[in-house]
């Protein structure tokens, strides 16, 4: 008796909302795909070299040979039913026609997508990444991917591009350990500004041996609290950044001390809150300024 296959089945992608982040649009696209391909008629249209042309017969779509066997008419309806599928994960309709009438692949039309929400890569964009800084709920491996991400989104695509005789190639710019290396070193800079020489000593007889400083991460990572310790570095660290709920908590905090301090007195002057109290009740002159413990009411 032949053993049966069981395939895994992917729950439908939710809404998009009207903001997302590129974190968040980004983990979309994927269960998007994975959600697609699990439809024989739809998952042929997210391969990376399957193009159409809005503009030409049946979307320049010639019949299926294999699989399917869809003539060139069904490849094009198929197509546009992946489109609008796409498209009615949005909160809005307005996207559907450009995405539906204009796009020229599933790359093509997520593009759009991510224009509309101002999230596509550019050279701007990608200068955000001095503006990253660890987050409290992170780790030190976690805060190291998120910022090769960032590089690895933001590589050359366009092909032939030239700048001080390095070309960008025909299937666009990849990741190189030397990218890996510069990211390691904004990495460390960004936990601590001395942590760049205490790494170049501690590991020394690695980088000696020309060891990329990205193959070290791993245990740098693990180790990066033990050596801000031991050279008496670990409470200078000041560059990571607060969870959102811990800001507001932290400002709420502030503001509330704020409010509390009374203008009509110095901090360091002594202070009894229950002469000030019925002072400014009453509006009497009564003296205010001395330690709770020798007020003189309670001497009387």
């Amino acid at each position: 008796m032949a053993s049966q296959i069981a395939h895994l089945r992917m729950k439908e992608p939710r809404k998009l909302e009207n903001k997302e982040t590129f974190q968040s649009l980004q983990q979309w696209k994927m269960q998007f795909r994975q959600y697609v391909k699990q439809d024989d008629h739809y998952k042929t249209f997210l391969a990376s070299d399957t193009v159409w042309n809005p503009q030409a017969t049946n979307y320049g779509f010639e019949v299926e040979t294999q699989g399917l066997k869809r003539s060139a008419r069904a490849l094009m309806d198929d197509c546009c039913d992946l489109l609008h599928t796409l498209a009615t994960f949005l909160p809005h309709g307005y996207l559907t026609d450009k995405i539906v009438s204009t796009t020229t692949s599933f790359s093509n039309a997520f593009e759009v997508i991510q224009e509309h929400y101002g999230l596509l890569p550019t050279q701007e964009s990608f200068m955000d990444l001095e503006s990253f800084n660890k987050q409290a709920s992170e780790s030190y491996r976690q805060f190291h991917e998120r910022l090769l991400a960032h590089v690895r989104l933001h590589l050359h695509r366009v092909a032939n591009v030239t700048v001080d005789g390095i070309t960008v190639p025909v299937e666009g710019d990849k990741i190189t350990v030397s990218h890996g290396d510069l990211v390691t070193l904004t990495w460390l800079r960004k936990i601590h500004p001395e942590l760049i020489n205490i790494v170049k000593t501690e590991y020394s007889l690695e980088l000696r041996d020309n060891k990329p400083l990205f193959s070290l991460v791993p245990r740098i990572s693990v180790n990066i609290d033990n050596l801000l310790t031991k050279y008496d570095k670990l409470g200078s660290v000041n560059l990571v950044q607060q969870d959102d709920k811990e800001e507001k908590k932290h400002v709420v905090v502030n503001r509330t001390f704020m409010r509390k301090r009374e203008k009509n007195r110095e901090p360091s002057t002594p202070f009894c809150p229950g002469c000030f109290r019925l002072n400014k009740s009453s509006n009497s002159q009564l003296h205010y300024q001395h330690l709770a413990s020798q007020c003189p009411r309670k001497l009387l």
